[in-house]
C-alpha cells in the first residue's frame, strides 16, 4: 500500500501522496474516510500492525485507480483470502465513475460477486484437497504413529508406574496442541486451531480416570486390556480420529458455505454450517462411549467451544465491518463477558467437586451398555476409588479450564482487540511527510502485482 501511495502520479505530474492526501482521495470514494480515519490508521496499515478489511482495500484501489488485479493482489497479501481465486472473487465491485484527478466521483456500487472462471474454480477445489491432504499426511498420521509407538514403548518398560498413563496423555496432548498453536497451516485459516481444541476436549477427560487405570471411553473393560497401555492408546486414537474428522468437516463445510449465496445465508448462517456439524459429531462420539458425568462436562465444554469459535469465525469474515462506536464497545464488552464466564467456570468446577454425585459417577456404563466394577480385584475400597476419582477430576478440570480461558478465550480477545484497534490513533503514530513536487518520471509506478498460482 505504501508503494502505491508513494508512486501515485496525479494530473499535475506530481508523484506521491501523503497519508492525509491518500485519505482525502479515499474520502471521495467513501465520505467516511474524511471523518473517521487519521494518518495513524494509514501508518498501521502500511506497517502491518493492523490489517485493513477487504472493503478498505477496495476503496484504496478505487481511490488510486488500481486495476482489479492489483486490488486482488493487495487482498491476497493482506491475508484476507486464501488464494488468488478467492481474492479475485472478492473484487466483485463496479466503480460507478472512476476517481478523476479533480476528485469527482459517484462512489462505489458493491454489486454481487462476479462468478469465477472455470480454471479458478478448479484451482480453488484442488487447493482445498491439497490442504486436507497435508492435514492427514503431515499431522494426523504422524500423531497416530506416535500414539501407537509411545504406547508400546511404555508397555515395554512394564507399564507399572502410576505416572505412565498421565504422562502418555499429557505428552500426546502437548504435541497435538503444538500443531495448532505453534505451527498451524496458514492456508487453512482457523481449521488447525479448531481441531486441536476438539482433541483437547475429547482426550483430557482421560485424566479423571487415570488414577484407577481406567479410561472415560470404557476401553479398559475389553478383554484383558485393564492395567495395560491399550485403553489409553485407543482413547487417544479415537480422540485424534474424531478431532481430525471435525477439522475436515469444518474446512469443507466452511468452504462450501462460502461458495453458496453469501447474501442469502449471511455471516451467521455460514458460520453455523461450519462450526455446528463437527461439534455435534464429536459429542455423539462422547455420548456413545462415555458415562453420564462426561456427557454433562462435555456438553458444557462443547457449547462454550462452539460459541467462541463461532464468534471468532464471524469476526474474521471480511463482510463484518463494525462502526467506530461498536469497535470501542466490543473490546470491553468481550473482556467483561470473558471475566464473568471464567468466574462462572471456576464456581461450576467447585460445585461439581463438592457434589456427591457428578464427579464421582463411576466409569461403569456408557450408551452401549453397563458393567460391574470388581473392587476386590481392583485393589481399592469404594471410598478409595471415589477419592481417586475426585483427585483425577481436579486435574482434568484444571487443565480444561486453563486451556479454555487462556487459549480459546485468548484467541477471541486477540481477534476483538485487533478489530477494535483497527481505526484508533495513538501517540506512537507515524507523522507523514508532505510530498514534494516531482516529475512523472522521478519514480516508477508499480506495474501491478503478479502471482504464480502454486501447483498444489
Amino acid at each position: 500500500m505504501r508503494a502505491y501511495r508513494e508512486s501515485y502520479v496525479d494530473g499535475d505530474g506530481r508523484v506521491g501522496l501523503s497519508q492525509e492526501g491518500l485519505l482525502r482521495r479515499m474520502a471521495t470514494v467513501d465520505g467516511g474516510y474524511g471523518e473517521r480515519f487519521s494518518h495513524a490508521t494509514v501508518s498501521r496499515w502500511e506497517a502491518g500492525t493492523v490489517r485493513p478489511s477487504v472493503d478498505r482495500i477496495k476503496t484504496f484501489g478505487a481511490a488510486l485507480n488500481l486495476s482489479d488485479t492489483e486490488t486482488a493482489g493487495l487482498i491476497l497479501l493482506a491475508g484476507l483470502a486464501p488464494d488468488i481465486a478467492s481474492a479475485t472473487s472478492e473484487v466483485g465491485m463496479v466503480v460507478k465513475g472512476a476517481v478523476t484527478d479533480d476528485r469527482s466521483t459517484d462512489g462505489i456500487s458493491r454489486g454481487a460477486t462476479s462468478e469465477r472462471s472455470a480454471d479458478l474454480e478448479t484451482y480453488d477445489g484442488s487447493s482445498i484437497l491439497s490442504s486436507l491432504g497435508r492435514l492427514m499426511l503431515l499431522r494426523i498420521l504422524p500423531l497416530a504413529v506416535f500414539i501407537v509407538g509411545a504406547g508400546y514403548g511404555l508397555a515395554a518398560l512394564g507399564w507399572n508406574a502410576s505416572w505412565m498413563p498421565i504422562a502418555y496423555v499429557c505428552v500426546t496432548t502437548a504435541l497435538v496442541l503444538a500443531q495448532g498453536l505453534l505451527g498451524p497451516d496458514r492456508t487453512a485459516g482457523l481449521r488447525d486451531f479448531f481441531w486441536v481444541s476438539m482433541f483437547f476436549a475429547l482426550a483430557v477427560p482421560t485424566l479423571q480416570f487415570a488414577p484407577l487405570d481406567m479410561d472415560h471411553f470404557g476401553f479398559y473393560v475389553m478383554r484383558d486390556f485393564y492395567g495395560t497401555h491399550l485403553p489409553y492408546m485407543l482413547t487417544l486414537l479415537v480422540s485424534l480420529a474424531t478431532a481430525g474428522l471435525g477439522g475436515v468437516m469444518f474446512h469443507l463445510l466452511g468452504w462450501w458455505a462460502n461458495r453458496r449465496n453469501r447474501a442469502r445465508d449471511g455471516v451467521v448462517g455460514r458460520t453455523a454450517w461450519a462450526v455446528l456439524p463437527p461439534i455435534l459429531v464429536s459429542y455423539v462420539v462422547v455420548m456413545a462411549l462415555s458415562n453420564i458425568s462426561v456427557w454433562i462436562q462435555s456438553a458444557v465444554v462443547f457449547a462454550v467451544l462452539g460459541g467462541i469459535m463461532g464468534a471468532v469465525v464471524v469476526l474474521h469474515d471480511p463482510s463484518v465491518n463494525p462502526t467506530p462506536v461498536q469497535r470501542r464497545f466490543l473490546l470491553p464488552a468481550t473482556f467483561a463477558s470473558a471475566l464473568v464466564l471464567s468466574i462462572a467456570g471456576m464456581f461450576t468446577i467447585f460445585i461439581m467437586y463438592v457434589s456427591p454425585d457428578v464427579p464421582r459417577i463411576l466409569p461403569d456404563h456408557n450408551l452401549l451398555g453397563a458393567w460391574q466394577i470388581d473392587f476386590d480385584a481392583l485393589g481399592y475400597t469404594r471410598e478409595e476409588v471415589m477419592a481417586r476419582l475426585d483427585a483425577g477430576y481436579v486435574w482434568h478440570a484444571m487443565f480444561l479450564f486453563v486451556y479454555m480461558v487462556f487459549c480459546v478465550g485468548g484467541k477471541l480477545l486477540k481477534v476483538v482487540y485487533v478489530l477494535a484497534d483497527d481505526d484508533s490513533a495513538g501517540p506512537d503514530a507515524i507523522i507523514s511527510e508532505t510530498s514534494q513536487p516531482a516529475t512523472a518520471d522521478s519514480a516508477p509506478k508499480p506495474q501491478g502485482l503478479h502471482f504464480t498460482v502454486p501447483a498444489s
